[in-house]
């Protein structure tokens, strides 16, 4: 494992010549490169967002079950999101890690803190937090064009849809959860700014209105329907 390590920070001293300084969802101020190019996204969700933006070819490692777009399937894996390889993920010398508060464990995050790489963390935990996602990540990539055009295809389908049906905005936050079933986690799981470790056998709570699969990662299908990334 040293050598992977040794490599990176080597890697890494090179990319903070041309850095800036950013605050991530988390109130971190994080140093990142002016232009990443070797990105890993520690979540299923943070990967769909980074082909949305037309930036896949900079993704050059991936959490376990990261299927959608297809080609994310054929990327490195580096653990699952609630279970990440330090290894794997220094492996890759990546420039750039894009993590989720919910869920990556912290003790990784603070690791590769540790050993200098850039690590931006996000909370999107409903459409507005998404969208504002979304511009941040574009921000971080240097694809600002291409991150508000995407939000804005996004609000624009929002709003014709609620016109559509202005019930839904009156529909009590409980109805649109209620589709979603609980999520039993085999833990103990220390989630990412949160030190205390959820216990075995725990029922992850329910959240907003989006997709969870079978181990809890976040999916976005409203940003398939803007993704430049083929089906």
């Amino acid at each position: 494992m040293l050598p992977f390590i040794l490599m990176g920070v080597l890697l890494l001293a090179s990319f903070q010549v041309s850095a800036k300084e950013v605050v991530d969802q988390l109130g971190r101020r994080v140093r990142v490169p002016e232009h990443p190019i070797r990105i890993v996204a520690l979540a299923p969700s943070i990967t769909e967002i980074v082909f949305a933006l037309d930036a896949g070819d900079r993704l050059k490692g991936v959490t376990r079950f990261s299927n959608f777009p297809p080609q994310a399937e054929n990327l490195p894996k580096v653990g699952s999101y609630v279970q990440l390889d330090l290894e794997k993920i220094m492996a890759i010398q990546p420039d750039l890690c894009i993590a989720v508060k919910d869920g990556n464990p912290k003790e990784i995050i603070e690791r590769l803190d540790r050993l200098g790489v850039p690590v931006y963390a996000v909370d999107p935990r409903n459409l507005r937090a998404l969208t504002e996602t979304i511009l941040e990540i574009g921000n971080l990539l240097d694809v600002m064009p291409r991150a508000k055009n995407l939000v804005q295809q996004m609000e624009k389908k929002t709003r014709t849809t609620t016109s559509k049906s202005p019930e839904r905005l009156n529909a009590p936050p409980s109805s649109s959860r209620s589709e979603l079933p609980p999520l039993s986690l085999r833990g103990p799981i220390h989630s990412f700014m949160n030190s205390s470790p959820l216990p075995e056998g725990s029922i992850w709570p329910k959240g907003p209105p989006l997709i969870r699969d079978s181990v809890g990662n976040r999916s976005f299908p409203c940003l398939r329907r803007f993704s430049s990334s083929p089906p």
